[in-house]
């Protein structure tokens, strides 16, 4: 696969597919990491000698045109970033791309037949992009397990293509995990709701020397597996083979799975609630879970000392409310105070330290993608990658 580095960029037109999808609330864009992200890539691209950089890019999941899914606030934001106007089109097909206009953003991909199940329209839609470019520039790691028509087709229509700075960053900081070439002891970090959108994750590390700490509704469904009342608290019933096949062959070998032994409940999730802090032996009846309690907390924090490697996927608690923040906040600072190579994927964990005011620099990585980070370290060809290697 080529990078950035390896293309001959003078003079030509790039297509550079990016992932800044950002929330956007009462009008303003709510957080703008995804598009600082791609700013060294830019101006990269730019000292390069490029002629003009079109982006691609998509927001939100709706293909219905509104104010949440154009990109209206987004080019006007990387302008201001850059010092530089970027124009904004309002559609991706039969546009006429000024040959003066530097920095250009089409619409919104989504809205187009970018997604579409109908394989033909995406290869059409590819065609429709390819036609406005030289050299295809791939920066979208959080979309490139989607195989679109900006993402897996676009590029085999190109002669000239590669990966941009993020993407090739991500690659790098992930890869070692993938082919066990990290330091050890190796700790994951797993929360969330679901098992089946992490068991590739668990899966690719058991084999490799990895110490599992759950939380979240997957450790529910853990404890439940293991014959725990969990109460009334998320967990997945159809899940409890599963569980119990990855806690046996954890344990077989040593005890490399732990599971929090208190936890905190609450009648209901919000920001004023009452909440006990008790061991999982006594939640019964209608009890939830929606956090990781004290003990659990220090036990997690000494086993984050101990690691040269921590990999974390998924906060521990329901950090939308404050009382069930301090479990994910703890390992969050943990983390930073380690030492460690700390590698932290994931939408809710990555919203969870930028609430507390960590900066990114703070960890060795911060992933850009979620599922397209659980799947690449789940040993599964990502199409976008795929796409820029042949």
């Amino acid at each position: 696969m080529k990078l950035l580095k390896d293309l001959d960029l003078k003079g030509k037109r790039v297509l550079y597919r990016v992932d800044i999808n950002s929330s956007i609330m009462n009008g303003k864009l709510a957080d703008d990491d995804r598009i600082r992200a791609i700013l060294p890539t830019v101006k990269r691209i730019l000292s390069r000698g490029a002629k003009q950089i079109i982006f691609l890019a998509h927001q939100g999941r709706s293909k219905e045109r509104g104010p949440d899914t154009v990109l209206d606030l987004h080019a006007k934001h990387l302008g201001e970033l850059l010092g530089k106007e970027v124009l904004k089109l309002d559609s991706c097909r039969d546009v006429k791309i000024p040959e003066k206009a530097q920095l250009v953003m089409l619409e919104n991909v989504r809205l187009d037949d970018e997604a579409s199940d109908d394989s033909g329209k995406r290869e059409a839609f590819a065609r429709v992009l390819a036609g406005y470019g030289d050299v295809y520039v791939n920066d979208a790691f959080a979309a490139c397990h989607r195989d679109h028509a900006s993402i897996s087709f676009l590029p085999k229509l190109m002669k000239e293509k590669g990966a941009g700075l993020l993407l090739q960053r991500e690659i790098e900081a992930l890869d070692p995990l993938l082919k066990g070439k990290m330091k050890k002891p190796f700790t994951v970090i797993i929360g969330g709701a679901k098992i089946d959108t992490k068991i590739g994750l668990i899966e690719q590390f058991i084999d490799k020397g990895a110490r599992f700490l759950l939380g979240g509704g997957i450790a529910n469904t853990f404890l439940a597996a293991e014959g725990y009342d969990v109460g009334e608290s998320l967990q997945e019933k159809t899940q409890y083979d599963v569980a119990r096949d990855v806690a046996m062959r954890l344990d077989a070998e040593s005890h490399r799975l732990f599971l929090p032994k208190d936890v905190v409940c609450a009648d209901e999730a919000g920001d004023h609630v009452t909440t006990m802090d008790i061991p999982i032996d006594d939640v019964m009846g209608d009890m939830k879970i929606f956090d990781i309690g004290e003990r659990a907390i220090q036990g997690y924090v000494n086993l984050i000392r101990d690691s040269e490697t921590i990999l974390w996927n998924g906060p521990v608690g329901l950090t939308e409310y404050q009382p069930f923040r301090k479990g994910s906040e703890a390992i969050a600072r943990a983390m930073v105070k380690s030492g460690a190579t700390t590698i932290v994927g994931g939408g809710e964990s990555v919203a969870l330290i930028n609430s507390m005011g960590l900066s990114h620099h703070q960890f060795t990585h911060v992933s850009t993608g979620g599922g397209a980070m659980l799947e690449f370290l789940g040993g599964k060809k990502l199409p976008g990658i795929m796409a820029l290697e042949t």
